[in-house]
């Protein structure tokens, strides 16, 4: 039965986190838009004093080997995110959360695609079944058929599975309550399996909004509609700029425009120029934003899978996967460039909200 920790329970979940499964902690870390960042303007500053060092002079090759550079400085700065970045959290998950702990029966490990599958003690379906869920495979020499399993929830809503150890064995039963021997135990489970416990909270179907639950949408400070007006600005602003700074390197490095006052001009007018154009793009998103209290908007719970940047020529892309229903059936959807702008861990019920062609994805509820 799920119970809250005590603090000296939490100091012995502490001493032993190198237990903890991988698959909660390294998908929260690495994938923002910082890391991407932070690789771009690293890329720049250290392409810019190879280039010059290479004597390089064709606009083309310094374009190609800036964007070598920036490529290689994105992955190396998220893997160092990654890293460091899920042992902090296995560092600080219970210094500063409470913490509930459950425990769990592995039922099946698929070695071949991946994934094992597992229930938790007196987690039933709506049939009164034990409840299967899945959970990815990245600890192979962690996992076996019929072990037990500690399963903790933090009240920041991450969930995540940990091994048993000497010290943290008596924390839950040792034993599962039914018999893994008996042939019939199979018949105690639930027929579907889901990816994640919080998947009994998804929505079977979208809902249709009030105008009153629009109008609450829209008037939050924190809505979509102003949070992704000032990401989008910015991300549109930094490409401009990008693209700018690219152009020119090329025109100056290729000596197409070698004079000191028309190289001066080159760069005043691309900087008055990326301006104009944010202003604009930025009028434009608040129209298109005051045009959705006229249409229909649908609002549906779905579960974060994963949420990965990758840098695509001169572009960071965006991708978002989550768990949803699809005219009743539970899929995997994946949205490239998708309006979600924040940091959750796998898991996070998050609530679609879908005008016309265009999905607005937040973990927040507005009225």
């Amino acid at each position: 039965m799920r119970r809250q920790c005590n603090e000296y329970e939490k100091e012995v979940l502490y001493n032993n986190r190198k237990d903890i499964f991988s698959s909660t902690f390294e998908a929260k870390h690495g994938n923002g838009a910082v890391p991407v960042l932070v690789g771009v303007f690293v890329g720049i500053a250290i392409s810019i004093p190879v280039a010059l060092s290479l004597e390089l002079k064709g606009e083309h090759s310094i374009k190609v080997l800036m964007l070598a550079i920036i490529a290689v400085t994105i992955a190396a700065t998220q893997f160092v995110f990654k890293k460091f970045g899920a042992k902090g959290d296995k560092n600080k998950v219970f210094k500063d959360n409470q913490v509930e702990i459950n425990g769990a029966t592995v039922i099946g490990v698929n070695y071949k695609d991946g994934y094992f599958i597992y229930i938790e003690d007196d987690f039933y379906d709506s049939e009164g079944k034990f409840q299967r869920i899945t959970m990815p495979l990245k600890d192979y020499g962690k996992v076996t058929y019929g072990m037990r399993i500690m399963a903790l929830r933090t009240v920041a809503g991450e969930y995540f599975l940990m091994t048993l150890s000497d010290e943290t064995r008596n924390m839950i039963p040792a034993y599962s309550q039914l018999n893994l021997q008996d042939p019939n135990a199979i018949n105690t489970f639930s027929y579907g399996t889901i990816p994640h416990p919080n998947a009994v909270y998804m929505d079977p179907y979208p809902r249709l909004l009030s105008y009153n639950e629009k109008e609450a949408l829209y008037n939050s400070n924190n809505a979509f509609n102003k949070k992704n007006e000032k990401v989008g600005v910015f991300c549109f602003a930094f490409l401009q700029f990008l693209f700018a700074f690219l152009a020119f390197v090329g025109l100056v490095g290729s000596e197409t425009i070698s004079e000191p006052i028309p190289v001066l001009i080159l760069a005043v007018g691309l900087i008055v120029a990326c301006i104009i154009f944010t202003v604009l793009f930025k009028r434009f998103i608040r129209k298109k934003a005051s045009k959705n209290m006229n249409s229909d908007i649908y609002v549906q719970r779905v579960l974060l899978e994963s949420h990965t940047f990758t840098y695509v020529g001169y572009v960071a892309q965006q991708t978002l996967r989550t768990y949803e229903y699809v005219n009743g059936v539970m899929s995997l959807q994946t949205y490239a460039n998708s309006l979600y702008n924040e940091k959750n861990p796998y898991g996070t019920i998050l609530y679609k909200y879908t005008i016309g062609k265009t999905a607005y994805f937040t973990s927040k509820m507005f009225w």
